[in-house]
């Protein structure tokens, strides 16, 4: 059991006045952004602290922590905004890695422990190699082997760089003046500089890409960027980014590993195939892991697919009552590819409430299309996700824009909570939350906001591209509102301290019953207490 005192001693508290010395000074600082009030936090505290007192020993390590809500300027700058947050500060790289994994202490260490490798690995022969490319597949990642002349290879510099950028999802190994008979079991001839994509996921290792000749760092990059995943790999924290950021289909198997059932491994086999032969990926999952309700689908029909497209945000999920087979999975696949089957939408219920003016629209999957592309009326749309702390402070405002412009009737103010709603349209690209957009009347021409994020600025970037032009709004009355917000805010934080004193006042009252019942059970010694409550 790990104590507070320990996790003290063991856990640096950091600031943004000793921040940049802090960075230079150690070789690796694995940093946790926290608030005070998250529950989450408080729960991650002791595992954080486990690992702490587990690490102790690695010299090269820091490992710290930062109030995000107090240092506010250090989570804008690595775009904090979700408690808690990990992330591992290296030397040579300006952004940090952002720690995706489970909140245990063991899959934290492991996870530590493999960014502080190197990264990239010799290898001289075909032993070698194979090793290399088997550790990778523990990690559900392929190996890209560089080959070069030699060590002061300029291509070598750029690969060296290019591997300490991806390392997260592809592993990396190189091999210097390799002999002809590396060079013919990689399949890559006797130009060089060189390189080979090593697959050795599903038991048996395949040379996925190979390239060779003049490779400059963009082509370099470019190539392994294409590259990077495999055909099927098992989806995990540390992996699942790259899936979502790359623009291909992911065909996603979900089954229950405790019983895979009689189909699970020849359903693999064929999505290894149709991967193989489609502009598609192929993942599989731990049912456990994946809310299937989002999906419509039962646990008791394992395995199950569903097929997702996240650049655009859609999923098609094969929803049938009996477990997949091959052929089923086949058909799905094809349909999908082709444009036959429709992607589910989710949505919570439509509000059934009469809006007036100056209150805020509420859109989700079944209302959006009736009230965005209303050709009559300029739409704002706020994208959001409830659990982003940048959503919940920007809602008062954007409360505070629809009041202000109530008397703009050609004008709709509105907001969607992605979280709990699909987009049912293609084309809007949503990269952080919150996201605006204004679909203008009559045309539906969808325009993105990237100005600042305050209502005046917002405001008057929705007057300047709206299709019905409006009067800006009364600064006065701007100003009004602003100072209600503030009353409100004040409000809210008095009860708040109220709250938190009478949480106090239990605890002392606790604590007295405790200390009386240790009195009355040990009579003849007095109970020693630091301070008398």
């Amino acid at each position: 059991c790990i104590t507070l005192s320990a996790e003290a001693s063991k856990v640096s508290e950091l600031s943004r006045k000793v921040w940049d010395d802090t960075l230079e000074e150690w070789q690796f600082v694995l940093v946790q952004f926290y608030s005070q009030g998250c529950p989450h936090c408080r729960s991650f505290r002791p595992i954080y602290a486990e690992l702490a007192h587990n690490m102790a020993g690695e010299k090269r390590l820091l490992i710290a922590k930062v109030d995000g809500e107090a240092e506010r300027g250090l989570s804008e700058d690595y775009a904090v905004s979700a408690f808690p947050t990990v992330l591992l500060f290296r030397p040579g790289q300006p952004q940090p890695t952002r720690y995706n994994g489970a909140h245990q202490a063991e899959d934290l260490a492991d996870w530590v422990a493999d960014q502080m490798s190197p990264t990239s690995v010799l290898v001289w022969n075909e032993s070698a190699t194979l090793t290399a490319a088997q550790r990778a597949a523990t990690r559900q990642r392929l190996l890209a082997v560089g080959l070069f002349e030699e060590p002061r290879a300029i291509e070598a510099d750029q690969f060296f760089e290019i591997a300490a950028e991806m390392r997260g999802v592809v592993s990396f190994a190189h091999c210097f003046n390799p002999a002809p008979e590396v060079r013919r079991w990689l399949g890559v001839g006797d130009g060089l500089p060189a390189i080979a994509m090593l697959d050795s996921l599903n038991g048996e290792l395949k040379i996925q890409k190979k390239s060779a000749g003049d490779l400059n760092q963009t082509a370099l990059k470019r190539w392994i960027n294409e590259h990077r995943l495999p055909l099927l790999a098992q989806l995990t924290p540390d992996n699942d980014p790259a899936y979502r950021a790359q623009p291909l289909p992911v065909a996603l198997l979900l089954y229950d590993p405790g019983s895979p059932g009689e189909f699970f491994e020849l359903d693999k086999r064929a999505l290894r195939e149709i991967a193989g032969s489609n502009p598609l990926l192929a993942v599989y999952a731990d049912a456990a892991s994946v809310d299937m309700a989002r999906f419509n689908l039962s646990m008791a029909s394992l395995p199950a697919l569903v097929v997702c497209q996240f650049n655009k945000r859609r999923h098609f999920p094969m929803a049938i009552p009996t477990p997949a087979t091959p052929d089923l999975i086949r058909s799905h696949i094809a349909q999908v590819l082709t444009g036959a089957l429709s992607p589910l939408v989710r949505s919570e219920q439509v509000e059934e409430t009469n809006l007036v003016p100056g209150d805020l629209q509420r859109l989700v999957g079944q209302n959006f299309n009736g009230v965005v592309y209303d050709a009559g009326k300029d739409v704002l749309v706020m994208l959001y996700a409830n659990w982003c702390t940048h959503s919940q402070e920007f809602m008062p405002s954007l409360n505070k824009i629809a009041r202000v412009l109530r008397f703009v009737s050609t004008l709709v103010v509105s907001s969607m909570d992605l979280d709990k709603n699909d987009l049912p349209v293609d084309g809007w690209e949503v990269v952080g939350y919150p996201a605006f957009k204004l679909v203008k009347a009559r045309t539906n021409q969808v325009v993105d906001y990237n100005g600042d994020r305050t209502p005046k600025a917002l405001m008057e970037w929705v007057r300047e591209h709206a299709t019905h032009s409006f009067e800006s709004p009364n600064p006065v009355e701007v100003k009004f509102l602003g100072h209600l917000e503030g009353i409100s805010t004040l409000a809210d934080s008095v009860r708040s301290v109220i709250r938190q004193n009478r949480g106090l006042e239990k605890q002392i009252v606790e604590l007295r019953s405790e200390v009386a019942r240790l009195r009355e059970k040990c009579p003849e010694d007095r109970v020693q207490t630091k301070h008398e409550l």
